[in-house]
């Protein structure tokens, strides 16, 4: 791992750290101590041990700090902020039918779907706009407010979508 330090530091970057420090956050509190002690010359092995975390997780705070400045301190969120459109809109209603109908009836030799057999029937009638794994086909059935149970008549007493 290579010698990194982060940049010097503005007078205003050093106070938001300091603040940063005593936040509530977990992330931001420990990015803010491992920030300040590089800044004091500390190496990235002293201050892993210092803190007891990781080298990686120490030069990945600095490596970010010195790229994107005081945004580094708020913890990044990669969860898709809109559900994935692989089926679109107007395919719901095909859709339905497949859950309403018999794998056979698609040529396949089984009597009760499962989320990977749906997703493959899916792409080969082109609802599917792309491969879809089993969990992408789970939430796409969730969306439709249909219960898996209810797609392979297991629900008792209960009505067919």
């Amino acid at each position: 791992m290579q010698m990194l330090f982060v940049r010097s530091l503005t007078e205003e970057e050093t106070a938001a750290l300091a603040a940063g420090a005593a936040s509530p956050s977990r992330f931001t509190r420990r990015r803010c101590q491992l920030l300040l002690a590089s800044a004091a010359g500390e190496v990235i092995p002293e201050i892993a041990l210092r803190y007891g975390c990781n080298k990686t997780t120490v030069w990945e705070a600095i490596h970010a700090f010195n790229r994107r400045g005081l945004s580094s301190l708020r913890e990044q969120r990669w969860r898709r902020l809109e559900p994935c459109s692989v089926v679109d809109v107007s395919q719901e209603p095909r859709l339905r039918l497949f859950l309403q109908s018999s794998p056979a009836d698609f040529g396949k030799r089984k009597k009760r779907w499962s989320l990977a057999l749906l997703a493959e029937v899916c792409w080969e009638q082109g609802v599917a706009r792309r491969e879809l794994s089993r969990e992408g086909m789970r939430q796409i059935v969730q969306r439709l407010g249909i219960s898996w149970k209810q797609v392979n008549g297991l629900a008792r007493n209960s009505q067919r979508f």
